[in-house]
């Protein structure tokens, strides 16, 4: 039965990444169906990370106080139905709302899924399910791509949209049928009515006195500002400075997610035994590390092999694995189990806002550095210093975020 339920919940955690990945391959075929902007193309991403960060935290409350069960289903219902709005849409306002929707769904499943893991697994296995779920998130990253290239260019960006639906049929069949509905009734549920109202949905006692819970959720925060624009500098450098193709820029970028992939789950299994805040920590210093080699290969650029930046790649890969799933681990173990929805929906808004910092920070340095001039071989001089400054922003952010991991209480 506990097998059963680490199966569906990392069935269903492999599928938003995925989407997420994919969908960035076909959206010059959306731009082009749609006559989209670039303004409006961009909102195909921000209106699905906006919509899940604002209903992240209300519904992993809701999902403690009326059952986390009951709220994944509805996200397991609810998810393939928005995707299903955006084959249809036959506009680009249609398709934004769509995609709007899309992230609503996104948020009952990110603030339900890892609390719901948590009830059917032990404590000393905590670390181990935890990393087997981080490994299944990075192996939509990975695949995202691939599939969704091969996708596009020969059914078309609907079929993204498609293949989803197909992956999600089976899903709430399998909720239905092995997550019983009575594993919630020994949750305590607050009955008073002032309980349950709005202001109660975010419970602020959890940061009161409680370090751990404190500089583990900002560590995750810095973790993803860190490390999540990487990857789109990268790819610039890749593409205009060792003139790489789209494939193999792709093929280079799967070195950090292939790390992931496969430390994750040993990460996971050795937080249940070791200090998971240091072994956090020491993810934190070797992203540090790898986004210093990074920079001293762009500052020489011209004479750097392309392995270098392979080996530093590792890094990259190599730190968020082992920092990720202990601090999960960490931050889960800090809180008691009523509120373990909220604090799997904040882990994951945490996620989510410090990637769009991230990228705010790597697109603000192209753009001031380039200017408004199109992005190509005629200002390789501008995009090199731009993967300098945005490294050097990156490295300083993971300087910081070494030190408040290393800040919260000694994880018992």
């Amino acid at each position: 039965m506990n097998y059963l339920v680490l199966l569906i919940v990392t069935m269903a955690s492999f599928i938003a990444p995925f989407m997420g990945s994919s969908i960035n391959v076909a959206l010059p075929d959306i731009g082009k169906e749609f006559a989209m902007s670039a303004h409006e193309l961009a909102w195909t991403a921000t209106s699905y990370l906006l919509a899940t960060a604002l209903f992240l935290l209300p519904f992993g409350r809701l999902a403690d106080l009326y059952g986390r069960r009951r709220f994944y289903f509805y996200g397991m219902i609810f998810y393939p139905l928005s995707s299903l709005f955006c084959v249809l849409s036959p506009n680009t306002t249609c398709f934004l709302l769509s995609r709007f929707l899309q992230g609503v769904a996104a948020a009952f499943i990110f603030g339900t899924g890892v609390a719901l893991l948590l009830e059917f697994f032990p404590q000393n296995r905590r670390g181990k399910v935890l990393g087997i779920n981080a490994a299944s998130v990075y192996i939509g990253l990975l695949l995202g791509p691939y599939l969704g290239g091969m996708l596009t260019e020969h059914f078309g960006w609907r079929s993204i949209f498609i293949f989803i639906i197909l992956i999600m049929l089976p899903i709430p069949w399998l909720i239905h049928r092995y997550i019983p509905p009575d594993i919630l009734q020994d949750i305590p549920q607050d009955k008073g009515p002032a309980q349950r109202n709005f202001k109660g949905l975010i419970p602020l006692h959890l940061f009161k006195g409680n370090s751990c819970f404190q500089y583990a959720t900002l560590s995750a925060f810095i973790n993803y500002a860190a490390t999540f624009g990487i990857q789109f500098i990268i790819g610039l450098y890749l593409s205009f400075i060792y003139d790489l193709s789209p494939k193999a820029t792709g093929e280079v970028l799967m070195v950090p997610a292939l790390f992931l992939v496969l430390f994750s789950p040993l990460a996971g299994t050795l937080s249940d035994r070791l200090n998971a805040a240091m072994m956090a920590s020491i993810g934190m210093a070797i992203t540090f590390v790898g986004t210093l080699l990074l920079l001293l290969i762009t500052l020489q650029a011209e004479t750097m092999p392309l392995y270098s930046l392979l080996g530093a790649l590792a890094f990259i890969g190599l730190g968020p694995a082992l920092f990720t799933t202990p601090n999960t681990n960490a931050v889960m173990s800090a809180v008691d189990r009523n509120f373990y929805g909220v604090t799997a929906g904040l882990l994951a808004m945490m996620r989510i806002t410090g990637q769009m910092f991230s990228m705010a920070i790597a697109t603000t340095v192209v753009s001031v550095v380039v200017g408004k001039v199109a992005i190509s071989h005629h200002v390789r001089r501008e995009l090199i210093l731009s993967c300098n400054y945005s490294l050097a922003i990156f490295m300083a952010i993971s300087f910081v975020g070494i030190f408040t991991s290393l800040k919260r209480t000694k994880f018992n």
